[in-house]
């Protein structure tokens, strides 16, 4: 899957998403994907196609096992200990 970073998000405004997963890398991060309920993932750095409209997948990022999915799972069962460097109150 090609990601693109963009950036951090109050847990209430996670809440406002239809559907959503959350994923622990390798190096025991979380990350929040969008419309998606893969068990597991390959993240790669988006790069551009020397044709303008053609996306590939540029340098592997990581890979990743699902922790939480929005429609599996309570939206109150959500962990956000480890969301913006346990620093998840002070996100703007």
């Amino acid at each position: 899957m090609i990601v693109i970073n963009m950036g951090y998000l109050k847990i209430e405004s996670v809440l406002e998403l239809e559907h959503f997963s959350i994923y622990e890398t390798n190096k025991k991060t979380h990350i929040l994907v969008k419309d998606t309920s893969e068990d597991q993932l390959f993240l790669y750095f988006p790069k551009e196609d020397r044709l303008p409209y053609k996306i590939l997948e540029g340098k592997k990022i990581c890979r990743c096992k699902k922790v939480f999915d929005s429609k599996l799972h309570s939206l109150n069962n959500i962990n956000v200990s480890r969301w913006n460097n346990g620093n998840q109150n002070n996100v703007v």
